[in-house]
């Protein structure tokens, strides 16, 4: 199930990105909201910071640089990609 169908799953709506379908969009403050649970079960991330992670395109044995990086989602999907988790 992806994070869309399962955010139903909870009352949670949610649209999928037109950019990046893996990608849940969420109405500005819903987060708050949300039971202590589902917050803790998912990674809150700007849709730009995804983004640049797949335009980037790493691999497994690659090396990647992030100087705009902190504990995030971008950090996390390149990580990701060069491991092939």
């Amino acid at each position: 199930t992806d994070t869309v169908d399962w955010l139903a799953t909870q009352g949670i709506t949610a649209s999928r990105s037109p950019v990046m379908p893996d990608l849940a969009r969420l109405e500005p403050g819903a987060f708050g909201a949300w039971p202590a649970e589902v917050r803790a079960a998912v990674a809150i991330q700007d849709e730009g910071s995804a983004l640049v992670a797949a335009v980037v395109q790493a691999r497994p044995g690659d090396r990647v640089l992030d100087l705009c990086a902190s504990p995030g989602g971008k950090s996390v999907r390149l990580w990701r990609a060069m491991h092939h988790t």
